[in-house]
């Protein structure tokens, strides 16, 4: 047994029990930690005896283990900080899903989870994803009994590498059981119990209708379709449908080819592993505050309701124009670590900031271009010489635009991502503002949600962010590049300057 301290552990201690399920080749993998005993430290987490897997956190995070009410033991993570993350993982061998189509089990619990917690499997094939389920669109959060989770992985003879795990983000504690992956019995999903419940599931079980509609989903929306063999898809695709014995089979399938795009804003919500937890309302976190000499604002997204959102962007564009009122007029717009929201909501809230007139805007796949349009009637959409309102509009009601004369700095680094980048590029049209940290995450694409006929979610990106001019917009380049640490430095340098 090894015996490794600090916040990243690689960690190879061996449990006797269950060795042979990872080293005899094509076999079912399973743990159940029933037989963990960890080595005598002043800390458990320091000695982490499982096979083959590895623990690395960063922040305040700790790995845990616990006997539960049946005797069975689990282990997890516990985080006490807001900003912690980590990891348990294990990379078993990878023949049984080069010979099988295979069954993936975990059980999970969680104890007060603030942000989210999810498993995952990766399978890649020379450092290209081919399958990826991540759970990421139906996290974890708040508190939960345990609750098993399955999914189907398909037979892929290309793979190379296999890892799964648990992942924590934020505050809480999860923890993490019965993790097994098995060849994919169907007659399985064919117990009297469940025939009742469903019959999706049977040895007659058609797949095309379903394969069908998920390929015209994708022809039809998906940004990047003229890059894809649709041909070939095609005919990969119904081959796939007849050979599948169940709705899990193809769903499996339909994963790997979305994981095969290698796009980030694009993913599959399995309807049959949807989230049991227990919404944890977020309230924004949201800085508006005067400094030496300039005023400081962190934009954070309110991934709330309705109601909480408007109000998020009436007091945050408010707290903006009142400062400025008090004499504030250089300005730090700090983005960094920013991802997700509504493009338009995050405009709203620093909507007296933003620059009059054409600002940037997106190309969709059928070639249409769309531009917002700022003015004191709040947010708009163009589209061509036709103007619509781009959603319910706030902020302008009580927080005016502002003069484009005084100085803004936007701090951006690599985690700087999808709503967080559109907002960005909307400034870049604004004069006197100049960016500094990091290239941006490079997810500047606008992605729907496309309900298909059996519950799932297929989430295609259908459009590519455009500048004001019309020209294609990947990410966004700081001006001044430098570690997203010294970005506010080098931010006030430049105010200063002004």
């Amino acid at each position: 047994m090894l015996r490794l301290k600090g916040k990243n552990r690689y960690l190879m201690s061996l449990l006797v029990a269950v060795l042979p399920a990872f080293t005899v080749l094509a076999q079912p993998i399973v743990s159940d930690f029933n037989d963990f005993s960890p080595l005598a430290s002043d800390k458990a987490e320091d000695s982490l005896p499982l096979i083959s897997w590895r623990y690395s956190a960063k922040g305040n995070a700790t790995f845990t283990h616990v006997k539960r009410a049946d005797g069975d033991t689990a282990i997890g993570i516990n985080a006490s900080g807001g900003r912690a993350m980590a990891r348990l993982m294990s990379s078993p061998d990878v023949k049984l899903i080069q010979e099988n189509t295979s069954l993936f089990r975990a059980s999970l619990f969680s104890d007060g989870v603030e942000g989210s917690a999810h498993l995952f499997l990766t399978v890649k094939s020379r450092n290209q994803r081919i399958f990826k389920e991540d759970m990421k669109a139906t996290p974890i959060t708040g508190d939960n009994e345990w609750r098993q989770y399955e999914f189907v992985v398909p037979k892929l003879e290309n793979a190379s590498s296999l890892s799964l795990g648990l992942m924590l983000f934020g505050k809480g504690r999860v923890l993490l059981d019965d993790v097994s992956l098995s060849p994919y019995d169907v007659s399985l999903d064919l117990e009297p119990a469940k025939q009742a419940e469903s019959a999706k599931v049977s040895e007659e079980y058609n797949a095309v209708p379903l394969a069908e509609e998920f390929y015209q989903l994708v022809e039809d929306n998906f940004y990047y379709s003229d890059a894809l063999d649709m041909t070939k898809l095609f005919a990969d695709l119904m081959s796939a449908a007849r050979s599948a014995r169940s709705e899990k089979e193809i769903v499996a399938y339909f994963k790997a080819f979305v994981a095969s795009l290698n796009h980030r804003h694009t993913s599959y919500i399995d309807n049959n592993i949807l989230s049991f937890s227990k919404p944890v309302s977020r309230n924004s976190q949201n800085i508006i505050e005067p400094r030496d000499g300039y005023a400081y604002a962190k934009i954070v997204y309110p991934h709330s309701s309705a109601e909480h959102i408007q109000a998020s962007i009436e007091n945050t564009s408010g707290r903006i124009s009142k400062l400025y009122q008090d004499g504030l007029t250089s300005w730090v717009l700090d983005l960094r670590g920013m991802s997700g929201g509504n493009s338009v909501s995050l405009m709203d809230m620093v909507y007296p900031l933003l620059e009059k007139g054409r600002a940037s805007g997106m190309i969709t796949s059928k070639g249409e271009k769309l531009f917002y349009h700022i003015s004191e009637a709040g947010i708009s959409i163009l589209h061509g010489s036709n103007e619509k309102k781009a959603r319910v509009s706030y902020s302008y009601k009580n927080s005016p635009l502002l003069s484009p004369d005084f100085p803004i700095a936007v701090l951006i680094d690599n985690k700087t991502a999808s709503a967080a980048e559109s907002l960005a590029l909307a400034l870049r049209e604004r004069p006197n503002t100049r960016f500094f940290g990091e290239s941006t995450a490079a997810m500047l694409s606008a992605n729907a949600a496309m309900p298909l006929s059996n519950g799932d979610i297929l989430v295609l990106s259908g459009a590519q962010a455009i500048d004001n001019a019309g020209d294609l917009k990947l990410h966004i380049e700081p001006d001044e590049i430098v570690g997203s640490e010294l970005a506010l430095e080098a931010a006030l340098k430049w105010l200063k300057a002004q």
